[in-house]
């Protein structure tokens, strides 16, 4: 605890004090004050509804921006799982085409069928 001077009237006071006990200077708030003391002036007020305004339309605005994306999304990986189940079926169908025209009598041509049976079985 140290002694300071009290702006008013230059006395030595305590450090600790909450106003000067000779000349009633307040000195700063006390805990109470301070805590319970909210003086909201008409622009605070103001600006606590802009904020509150904002708030209420940009939550929302927000989260339909957000339900769109995942919607599309969502429809994007469907298109890819699509694409990919009809490159399957592409795929079996080019099997089975390249199996009905092997040609028993052409050894050659036969090789070059199944091997490409083979690369597109590797495509699966």
């Amino acid at each position: 605890m140290a002694l300071v001077k009290c702006p008013e009237c230059k006395k030595e006071i305590s450090d600790s004090a909450d106003s000067c006990p000779h000349c009633g200077y307040k000195l700063k708030n006390t805990k109470k004050e301070s805590s319970s003391n909210f003086n909201f002036t008409k622009d605070d007020s103001n600006v606590l509804l802009i904020v509150a305004v904002i708030c209420l339309f940009a939550v929302p605005f927000v989260g339909v921006i957000l339900l769109i994306v995942a919607l599309s999304q969502k429809k994007k990986a469907k298109k890819a799982k699509e694409r990919s189940d009809m490159e399957k079926i592409l795929i079996k169908n080019a099997k089975i085409d390249a199996l009905a025209s092997i040609d028993p009598t052409n050894t050659e041509k036969a090789k070059e069928q199944i091997d490409i049976i083979n690369k597109l079985d590797n495509l699966d």
